[in-house]
């Protein structure tokens, strides 16, 4: 169909998709960077996740465990949707859909962890973290959505 081969290409709304991808293994560095020092120091292990440090909660280690795993398995989520993506591969709308669906419940689970553990409840507002959480879930419902109905994503991930 003449129409179907138009679509055909990484244009239109995909470009948006495309920057996201490009952008989002940057960003995840950075946090993972950013809280480089809570996930490997042994001071912060000591003050946190021992019975013994002054602001010890017995959530904290695997909190500290399960973002370090969370931010590891999406960022590599995201390289292989990236790859998928440039190379218009039939398999790239599950992969971003998992990655969009695993990082709304990454967030979601993440600020439910935190809002556990008093010493960050206290430094991260619920509101805040609560808006993260809903901007993923939103985030994620309108891209999965594209994924599954547009005419161009299904001309486009042939491959």
């Amino acid at each position: 169909v003449l129409e179907d081969r138009q679509l055909q290409g990484l244009g239109g709304w995909l470009i948006l998709v495309g920057i996201g991808l490009c952008l989002g293994p940057l960003i995840r560095l950075g946090t993972i960077g950013q809280n480089w020092e809570g996930y490997f120091s042994v001071h912060v292990w000591q003050t946190v996740a021992m019975p013994q440090g002054e602001l010890y909660h017995p959530l904290y280690g695997p909190l500290l465990m399960f973002e370090l795993l969370g931010n590891t398995v999406l960022l590599a989520l995201n390289f292989l949707a990236l790859g998928l993506f440039f190379s218009r591969r039939r398999a790239f709308p599950r992969s971003y859909i998992a990655l969009l669906s695993l990082n709304a419940v990454f967030l979601i689970l993440d600020n439910i962890g935190c809002a556990q553990i008093p010493s960050l409840a206290s430094t991260a507002p619920a509101a805040k973290a609560g808006a993260e959480g809903g901007r993923a879930v939103l985030f994620a419902i309108i891209w999965c959505s594209y994924m599954l109905k547009s005419r161009r994503v299904k001309a486009t991930f042939t491959k």
